[in-house]
């Protein structure tokens, strides 16, 4: 569906006495002398003006033109999975846009494709826009916007054993990593 809208002007003379009739050629009418109508599907229409002057004079003009209404582009998509992380940093788009021909995808971080429905990998966390703008043979463009989350990965060493003899190797029990959280984590230790 494409909504238009469109402004008339009658350019001739004019009388406040006058009666105006627009007719758009889908069943709806206007009595004002400069309308604007907005078409709810893109079609041709032929549209005529009537007036009527101060004596009942009617004069029918038809624009002899046509009026049409093209299709508009619809941008819209979604994402695979909102989760997403360094440990999985692949962004899965599914394209569900209409009335296009062309497509130009904005990954946010510098990337960006031209194809229907691309997978894009993320090199660093962070917060990202992924933009699309679409496009069709009539020049009906429209741009669709969505916000991700790309979290960072996690990752922890932790030794399955440690020799505390004090000859300078192995002697403490050391976990390291990487995006540990702050506050820091529980390791818990059995002794078998």
């Amino acid at each position: 569906m494409s909504r238009v809208d469109i402004l008339l002007n009658y350019l001739g003379q004019s009388n406040p006495e006058w009666q105006f009739l627009w007719n758009f050629s889908d069943g709806s009418q206007s009595t004002k002398e400069n309308p604007s109508y907005n078409y709810a599907f893109s079609n041709s229409y032929s549209v005529t003006l009537t007036v009527t002057d101060e004596n009942g004079c009617c004069t029918t003009t038809d624009t002899n033109r046509w009026v049409e209404i093209f299709p508009q582009s619809v941008a819209d998509f979604n994402v695979g999975n909102y989760d997403i992380s360094l440990l999985d940093p692949t962004v899965d788009v599914y394209n569900y846009s209409s009335n296009t021909d062309s497509y130009f995808w904005d990954f946010g971080d510098g990337s960006i494709s031209g194809a229907f429905q691309p997978s894009h990998t993320c090199a660093a966390h962070g917060d990202y826009v992924i933009s699309l703008a679409v496009n069709n043979i009539y020049n009906c463009p429209d741009t669709a916007q969505m916000a991700i989350e790309v979290k960072p990965s996690h990752s922890i060493f932790v030794p399955n054993a440690f020799t505390p003899d004090g000859d300078t190797n192995n002697n403490v029990f050391l976990a390291k990593g990487e995006n540990i959280s702050e506050q820091g984590f529980t390791l818990l230790i059995y002794n078998r």
